[in-house]
């Protein structure tokens, strides 16, 4: 089979591992809405309403998979607060401490570019009163 096209980003794998991680996650994913869908078909037909568009089903399986999504960050967070920290990207963000004093830095750059230019259109400003008079 072809590769995807070139614009899929395969965050620096291989294609084929990448294929392979997409693959099992498609599997688990739409074993989860299988479930899902049994589900919401079960009680819709136990409290005597028509069953829901597909666009509703969609709709609240992808929200009750964000929100169960983000209830086991939160308790593996709690449980295992290492295990949480190795497989976030935490440790790319720089540090509040790291943030102000790069934001200090450009500060100071802004106020002395401003300081020149201030500077040069003085400089300008009379060169040009004197080539006037």
């Amino acid at each position: 089979m072809a590769p995807f096209p070139m614009s899929l980003d395969t965050y620096g794998l291989e294609f084929d591992s990448y294929k392979e991680l997409f693959t099992d996650e498609a599997a688990h994913l739409l074993y989860l809405y299988l479930e899902f869908d049994k589900g919401i078909n079960k009680a819709y037909e136990d409290l005597g309403y028509s069953k829901p568009s597909e666009k509703t089903k969609y709709d609240l399986f992808t929200d009750a998979l964000y929100a169960t999504n983000d209830k086991a960050r939160k308790l593996q967070r709690k449980e295992d607060p290492n295990g949480f920290k190795e497989e976030t990207i935490e440790f790319i963000s720089p540090t509040r401490t790291e943030l102000t004093e790069k934001i200090d830095s450009l500060n100071a750059k802004v106020e002395a570019l401003v300081d020149y230019m201030a500077n040069f259109v003085t400089i300008a400003k009379t060169g040009l009163t004197d080539l006037v008079d």
